[in-house]
C-alpha cells in the first residue's frame, strides 16, 4: 500500500487524451511525410499508379466483353424466335390445308 502512495505523490507525467492526441498526430504525421518520400525517392507511386491503371483497363473490358456476349444472345435468340414464327406459320398453313 505504501509503494502505491509513494507513486502517487512523485509522479511526473500525468497522462492525458489531449497529449496523446497531438503525439501520435505528430507521428502520423511524420510517418506519412517519410513514406511520400520513399515512395517518391523510388519511384514507387508510377508502379503504383501502372499497375491500377491496368486493373482499371482490364475490368473495363471485362464488362465490354460480358456487354457484347449478351448483345450477341439477344440477337441470336431474336433470330431463333424469327425462325420458330416461321415455322409455325408453316405448320398452320399446312394443318389449314391438309394435302388429300
Amino acid at each position: 500500500m505504501n509503494h502505491y502512495k509513494f507513486l502517487k505523490k512523485n509522479r511526473t507525467f500525468t497522462p492525458s487524451y489531449k497529449l496523446d492526441f497531438i503525439r501520435y498526430g505528430f507521428n502520423s504525421f511524420l510517418f506519412g511525410f517519410f513514406l511520400e518520400v520513399y515512395l517518391v525517392i523510388f519511384k514507387k507511386y508510377e508502379v503504383m499508379y501502372k499497375s491500377a491503371y491496368k486493373k482499371e483497363l482490364e475490368r473495363l473490358r471485362d464488362l465490354d466483353n460480358r456487354i457484347d456476349d449478351k448483345i450477341r444472345k439477344n440477337i441470336l435468340k431474336q433470330q431463333k424466335l424469327k425462325e420458330l414464327n416461321e415455322l409455325e406459320n408453316k405448320l398452320y398453313s399446312i394443318n389449314q390445308n391438309p394435302i388429300r
